[in-house]
């Protein structure tokens, strides 16, 4: 009668294991399909931080500039539009939102820039984040300012 007992016990102790199991599975898993379901249907194919523009490709792209580089450019290739819509450029320097491009997207595949003024006091971290009209962030570029 006993080692009955004890099998029940072992048996709920391993139910409350399988449900634990099942639960934390479910609570990794939940967060990855949001994630794809958010998806944007726009995806950058190339994107750069560089010194200048010209015939609408970057030039001097970096991820580390000087203090004395007066203006960067943000540049996106964006491929899979499939009617007219838009992309942003958001600039942020040290965590703070410092400018907000929004670019037009004509065609399935479209290249586009913006511009920022970097300020000589301006030094450190950099970042921008490129979002789609959802406000989906489709591409993220990190660079920094030195002396």
């Amino acid at each position: 009668m006993t080692i009955l007992n004890g099998d029940k016990k072992m048996k709920r102790i391993f139910d409350k294991i399988g449900f634990l199991f099942i639960l934390i599975t479910l609570l990794l898993v939940m967060p990855l399909t949001a994630q794809a379901e958010n998806k944007s249907p726009l995806t950058v194919f190339r994107a750069a931080v560089c010194y200048n523009i010209v015939e609408h490709e970057p030039l001097d792209i970096g991820t580390t500039f000087t203090n004395n580089v007066n203006t960067l450019y943000c540049f996106s290739e964006i491929m899979g539009a499939k009617a007219n819509t838009h992309i942003t450029h958001i600039w942020y320097y040290m965590g703070t939102e410092r400018a907000r491009k929004q670019l037009r997207v004509h065609d399935a595949r479209w290249r586009t820039y913006s511009s920022k003024l970097i300020q000589k006091h301006e030094i450190g971290n950099w970042e921008v984040q490129i979002i789609d009209s959802d406000k989906n962030i489709i591409k993220s570029l990190k660079f920094n300012i030195t002396q």
